[in-house]
């Protein structure tokens, strides 16, 4: 709940920043209805996704609504290399995710996060993100523990 609190907080905060209303998307493989109308209540839309795959080949029909002005939060999802590429490659100036931490860590599901792919996975990250960490929380670590703000990197012109 305190992510969840994070995010709703962090949304909030970027709305002030904003002169048009900020159109929030979330993604959940395993919405039940309940879930679903609790999130509409908070004025956030629910696309249509049901995974077919475990683990995630991609993060899904969201990466198709991505835009140079989106947001992406990604609370412990457990990676592959499809996602972590879908975030890195899709350009969104700012993501906050785990995936950094899951590749440091060598975090791997089934056969389709292989070690060989871990330098190329965090040479991809580094090359198109700054990483801000998030603070060390002496209560209650777990929650932010792993999780990083990535902002793109701007190319400078020669």
């Amino acid at each position: 709940m305190e992510q969840f609190a994070m995010f709703v907080d962090t949304l909030e905060y970027l709305q002030e920043q904003q002169e048009t209303k900020v159109t929030v998307f979330v993604q959940e493989g395993y919405y039940n209805d309940l879930d679903k109308r609790f999130l509409e209540t908070m004025d956030m839309e629910v696309p249509d996704y049901e995974p077919q795959f475990f683990p995630l080949l991609d993060c899904g029909p969201a990466t198709k609504l991505f835009g140079p002005r989106t947001f992406v939060c990604e609370l412990f999802i457990e990676h592959t290399e499809g996602t972590i590429s879908s975030l890195t490659e899709s350009g969104v100036p700012l993501l906050m995710s785990t995936s950094r931490k899951m590749c440091t860590r060598g975090y791997q599901i089934g056969e389709s996060f292989k070690e060989a792919d871990l330098p190329r996975l965090l040479s991809s990250i580094d090359k198109t993100y700054k990483t801000l960490r998030f603070p060390h929380f002496e209560e209650d670590p777990n929650v932010f523990d792993g999780l990083d703000i990535f902002a793109l990197t701007q190319e400078e012109d020669d």
